[in-house]
C-alpha cells in the first residue's frame, strides 16, 4: 500500500474549513498519544465537521486508511456493531456476529475509526468501542458526541463555539476578522466587513454565541438582507424565549436560531422542512416529491421548496457520484420531526416513508435480473438507512408487521448478492417471527433466508428454513416456490457431499422454473448444478463437460439480457471446469472477466470463488508469493461472508494441496508476509491484484520429449510403475517426470494430464 492511506470513507467538505486550527492541532496531537479521543459539545457546534477534518489531516499515519462511520440516523443500538462492520468494508457482514468479523479484521489492520454522533447510542458505543480497542492493538477511534463514552482510556476534548467580538470595546476591522465566527459569517454570507455593518456583524456573532450551525443558518439570509436588518429580525426572535426564562443558554440559543430560521422559510419550504425530517441517512429528488406531495404541496412544488432549502442551509446537496443526494443535520431533521410529533402528524408520514422504500424494493425485486444491477446495488446502499427505519417502523406500528415481511422478502437478491447476508438475515429473522401468518409472501421470506444462510454456510438454519418453506409451497400450491424450496434442498445436499441427489434435485427445479417462466431461477440452478458437477470426487470428464455445458447455457441466458452477477458465476464456475479439465490457459481469460465484473457490487461471496480458484492456478504454475497473497486475499473476502464454500471437502481438498504447494516453495516468513499482504486488501485491491497476476500469468512452459512420453502413458491409464517399465526407467523418476509434467502445466492430478493430452491431440 502507498505510504498516503487512502480517505475510505470520509464525507467530502462542500465548503471552506473556518477556524479551528489550534482544536485541529489538540486533536491529533490526542490521537497520537491515546487510542480513544472523544469530541464533546452541544449540537450544532461542529463537532462533526472538526473529526472529518482532523481524519483527513491524520491519515497518513494509519496505513489502513480512516474510516467514518455517520450513526445519527441508527436508532436500533442492537444494530451497531453490524453498522460499524458495513463501513469499514472488509468486515463486513459475516456468518459470526459482526463483532467477531471485526476483530479478525482489524487484528492485523492499523486504521482509524471515526463515530460520529454518538449521544443517542452511548452505552452500545461504550460497549463496542471498548471491545474493538482490547482486541485490536492498532485500531484509534476518534468519536464525536454531546457527551463521552465513560470508558476507561478515554480522553475528552471539548469542542468550544467559534470565538466572538467582544462587546465592551469598538473594533477595528482587522481586529474584527480575527474571530472565528466574523470569518464564517462572512465566508457564508458571501459578505464584506465595513466600516458600516461591522457592528452589526460583531452583535450577529454574539447573539448566535458563535455556534457554527446557528451562524451558517444565519448566513444564508445575509444575500438577502443586509447584516442589521438580519439582527433585527434575530432579535425578535430570542426576545420571545428570553421573556420565559431570563437568560439564553446555548442549547436554547441553538433552538431558537433554528426556530428563527423556519419561521423565514416560505409555507412550502416548512412543509417539506417537516416531511422529509423522517429520512434517515438522505434522500434523493425522487423521495422528496413522493413523501411530501399532498393537498398543500404539489410534485411541481417540491423541487423549488427543496433548492430553497439548500440556499438557507437547512439541506445539504451532495452527490455519491451518479444521483444528487440530500440530507440534513440531525439537529434540523430532529426539529422537522418533533412538529411532525405535536401536530400527531409523524406516524402518518412515517408511513409514507415505508410505502415510498417498499415500493422501490418491489421495484428491485423485478427489475435485479437485467442490466441495471450496478445502479441497483449502488442505490441500495446509499438508501440502507432508509430501509432500516422504513423496517423497523413496520415492525414497531401494529398491524404493519406484513409490509416489513414483503419489504425484507422483495430485497432478497440484495441481501444474497450485494454482501449484506448478515444484515439480511437479521431482517428476515426478526420479519419472520413477526409476521407468521402463512402467505405467499412469508414462503418467498424461507427460501430467501435459505438463501442466505447457505451463502453464510449457516446449513442448520437452511434446513429449517427449506423444510417450512416447501412445507408452506405445498398448502399455498405454490409452483413458484416449492421450485426455489427444491433448489435450496440440491444446495443443502451438495454441501452436504451427497452430489447424485443433489444433481437429480437441481434437475427437477431447473424444469420447474422453467415452467414458470423465471429466467434469474433458471440460470442460478444451472451454474449451481455445474458447481455440483464440479465437485463430485475426482470428477469425470463427462461430469467437466457437463458443467461447463450448463455454465455456457447459464452465461448465455444472463447475457441476453444484460445480467451480471450470474454471468460472472457462471464465467467462475466454467473456469473451475476448465481448470480441473486440465485447461488452465482456458480458464483464465474468464477468471478475468469475472473478477472485473465484482468492480460493479460488493460479490464477495463470487469474487472469493473466482479467487481461490486463481490460488490453486498461481500455486500449480511456479508463482508462490502471489499464490500465498492470494489466499489472505481470499481469507480478507470471506470474513464478510462465512467461509462455506470450505466446509465442502472437496474445496478443502484443493485448498489444502495448494497450500502444500506453496509452503514447499517458500519460507514459513515469506509465506505469512505474502499472506498478510492479501489480508490487507480490500474488495477493490483484490480485484486489482488479480488482474495483474492474471495479465501477466505465463503461459504453461513446453514439455520435453521424455516428459511429452511419460504424458502420453498417463493419459492410456499406466500407473508409475507401468510408465517406468515401459520407458525403462526407475519408478522414482517416473514420479518425478510426473511432479515435472504437473508443474510445468499448472495441473494437479493424473486425469487432468489425461485431459490435456487429449485436448492436444484434437488441436
Amino acid at each position: 500500500m502507498s505510504s498516503a492511506a487512502p480517505l475510505r470513507n470520509l464525507p467530502v467538505d462542500m465548503t471552506s474549513f473556518i477556524d479551528r486550527t489550534r482544536e485541529a492541532a489538540r486533536a491529533r496531537q490526542l490521537l497520537h498519544d491515546h487510542r480513544l479521543v472523544t469530541l464533546t459539545g452541544p449540537g450544532g457546534v461542529g463537532k462533526s465537521r472538526l473529526a472529518v477534518r482532523v481524519a483527513g489531516q491524520a491519515r497518513r499515519a494509519y496505513p489502513d486508511g480512516v474510516w467514518h462511520v455517520e450513526l445519527a440516523p441508527l436508532d436500533d443500538p442492537r444494530l451497531l456493531a453490524q453498522t460499524v462492520a458495513d463501513r469499514l468494508g472488509g468486515a463486513e457482514r459475516s456468518t459470526r456476529p459482526p463483532l467477531e468479523a471485526m476483530r479478525e479484521f482489524l487484528r492485523t489492520r492499523r486504521l482509524l475509526l471515526v463515530l460520529d454522533n454518538c449521544e443517542h447510542l452511548i452505552a452500545a458505543c461504550a460497549e463496542l468501542v471498548s471491545a474493538l480497542l482490547a482486541w485490536a492493538p492498532g485500531l484509534t477511534v476518534l468519536a464525536t458526541g454531546r457527551q463521552g463514552l465513560g470508558i476507561d482510556g478515554e480522553h475528552l476534548l471539548p469542542v468550544p463555539p467559534l470565538t466572538v467580538p467582544p462587546g465592551d470595546r469598538r473594533l477595528t476591522l482587522t481586529e474584527l476578522r480575527d474571530f472565528g465566527s466574523v470569518r464564517l459569517l462572512l465566508a457564508r454570507g458571501g459578505l464584506a466587513a465595513t466600516p458600516v455593518n461591522r457592528e452589526a456583524i460583531a452583535q450577529l456573532c454574539r447573539r448566535l454565541e458563535g455556534i457554527p450551525l446557528a451562524i451558517e443558518l444565519a448566513a444564508a439570509r445575509l444575500p438577502g438582507s443586509g447584516p442589521e436588518e438580519l439582527l433585527d429580525r434575530l432579535d425578535q426572535r430570542f426576545e420571545v424565549l428570553i421573556a420565559g426564562g431570563g437568560t439564553v443558554p446555548r442549547q436554547q440559543t441553538m433552538l431558537a436560531t433554528v426556530e428563527w430560521s423556519f419561521g423565514l422559510c416560505s409555507p412550502a419550504e416548512r412543509i417539506l422542512w417537516e416531511r422529509l425530517s423522517v429520512c434517515a441517512g438522505g434522500f434523493d429528488l425522487a423521495a422528496a416529491e413522493h413523501l411530501a406531495t399532498g393537498p398543500d404541496l404539489t410534485r411541481a412544488e417540491v423541487l423549488d421548496a427543496l433548492t430553497g432549502l439548500v440556499d438557507k442551509s437547512v439541506v445539504t446537496k451532495d452527490s455519491d457520484g451518479h444521483r444528487a443526494r440530500y440530507r440534513m443535520l440531525e439537529t434540523i431533521r430532529q426539529y422537522g420531526r418533533d412538529r411532525l410529533l405535536a401536530k400527531a402528524e409523524l406516524t402518518g408520514w412515517r408511513r409514507r416513508h415505508r410505502d415510498h422504500y417498499l415500493a422501490m424494493a418491489l421495484e428491485f425485486r423485478a427489475s435485479w435480473h437485467g442490466p441495471d444491477q450496478a445502479r441497483w446495488s449502488r442505490r441500495c446502499d446509499a438508501d440502507l438507512a432508509n430501509v432500516r427505519a422504513a423496517l423497523e417502523f413496520s415492525l414497531s406500528e401494529p398491524g404493519e408487521a406484513p409490509e416489513a415481511l414483503r419489504l425484507v422478502a422483495a430485497l432478497g437478491w440484495y441481501w444474497a448478492a450485494c454482501g449484506a447476508t448478515q444484515e439480511g438475515q437479521l431482517w428476515l429473522n426478526r420479519c419472520l417471527a413477526a409476521a407468521p401468518e402463512p402467505t405467499e409472501w412469508r414462503a418467498t421470506a424461507l427460501w430467501i433466508a435459505a438463501q442466505t444462510a447457505v451463502v453464510r454456510g449457516d446449513l442448520e438454519t437452511a434446513t429449517r428454513r427449506v423444510e417450512e418453506c416447501a412445507e408452506l409451497a405445498g398448502k399455498l400450491d405454490s409452483a413458484a416456490t416449492l421450485a426455489y424450496a427444491i433448489q435450496y434442498q440440491a444446495t443443502l445436499a451438495m454441501y452436504q457431499g451427497e452430489t447424485t441427489k443433489a444433481l437429480a434435485l437441481y434437475r427437477e427445479a431447473t424444469d420447474r422454473h422453467r415452467r414458470e417462466g423465471d429466467e434469474l431461477a433458471i440460470c442460478l440452478t444451472l451454474a449451481q448444478a455445474a458447481l455440483c458437477h464440479c465437485l463430485r470426487a475426482d470428477p469425470a470428464q463427462d461430469d467437466l463437460t457437463a458443467a461447463i455445458a450448463l455454465c455456457r447455457e447459464s452465461t448465455a441466458a444472463a447475457g441476453a439480457v444484460g445480467e451480471v452477477w450470474l454471468r460472472s458465476w457462471g464465467q467462475t464456475l466454467m473456469a473451475l471446469a476448465l481448470w480441473l479439465s486440465g485447461r488452465p490457459a482456458d480458464a483464465a481469460p474468464l477468471l478475468l472477466e469475472s473478477i472485473r465484473a465484482k468492480r460493479t457490487f460488493a460479490d464477495r461471496f463470487g469474487l472469493s470463488m473466482s479467487l481461490e480458484v486463481l490460488v490453486w492456478s498461481a500455486a500449480a504454475t511456479g508463482r508462490p508469493a502471489e499464490a500465498a497473497c492470494l489466499t489472505g486475499a481470499v481469507e480478507s473476502m470471506l470474513t464478510p461472508v462465512g467461509t462455506s464454500f470450505f466446509t465442502i471437502d472437496i474445496m478443502a481438498g484443493y485448498r489444502a494441496e495448494a497450500t502444500a504447494r506453496i509452503r514447499k516453495s517458500l519460507s514459513a516468513k515469506e509465506f505469512d508476509a505474502a499472506r498478510r499482504r492479501g489480508l490487507r486488501f480490500d474488495l477493490a485491491q483484490a480485484v486489482a491484484y488479480a488482474e495483474e497476476l492474471l495479465t501477466t500469468s505465463p503461459a504453461p512452459q513446453a514439455l520435453t520429449r521424455r516428459q511429452l512420453e511419460v504424458a502420453e502413458l498417463v493419459a492410456q491409464g499406466l500407473s508409475n510403475k507401468e510408465i517406468a517399465r515401459e520407458l525403462t526407467i526407475a519408478q522414482r523418476t517416473a514420479e518425478a517426470h510426473l511432479e515435472h509434467i504437473l508443474a510445468r502445466l499448472g495441473l494437479r492430478s493424473r486425469s487432468q494430464v489425461a485431459a490435456w493430452v487429449a485436448q492436444r491431440v484434437r488441436r
